[in-house]
């Protein structure tokens, strides 16, 4: 598998790292470096650890990490709106042990002092109130 990319000097790129055993692969990690110099199939990369060593590392085992201010500035994530299709990972109550996760439908969204703070959401035969914040939206309403 190959994940080259093109790189440039004074670049930031992920270094894929990882354990394999007979398996395969049972482990991933990524560190982020910043490129020092290109080379034809290798680079010299500056980890982010502030004592590292300078260390060449194989094109094949990093992406280059490219970003504008304007991808910056402007990110933002989906709002969930009523009869988006939402998702919940987190534990509802504090005397919850384990996570809970779910997958509905914005029902009702609860308001104070002018910002969303929970949705009700609809999921199978029940009704769930989640933190408004924490809901990933899966698929926006074509409907409403």
């Amino acid at each position: 598998m190959s994940i080259t990319g093109k790189f440039e000097k004074g670049d930031k790129a992920i270094i894929i790292g990882g354990v394999v055993d007979s398996t395969g692969i049972t482990e991933t990690s990524v560190t982020v470096c910043m490129v020092v110099e290109v080379g034809e199939a290798d680079l010299l990369v500056k980890l982010d650890r502030a004592s590292a060593p300078l260390r060449i590392v194989s094109k094949a085992t990093c992406i280059p990490i490219r970003t504008s201010p304007a991808q910056l500035s402007h990110s933002q994530t989906l709002q969930p709106s009523l009869g988006d299709m939402v998702y919940y990972c987190g534990k509802i109550s504090w005397r919850d042990e384990k996570e809970t996760t779910c997958v509905g439908t914005v029902y009702e969204i609860k308001f104070r002092d002018g910002a969303p703070v929970t949705a009700t959401i609809h999921t199978g035969s029940d009704m769930i109130g989640l933190p408004y914040s924490e809901l990933l939206v899966l698929q926006k309403s074509l409907t409403l």
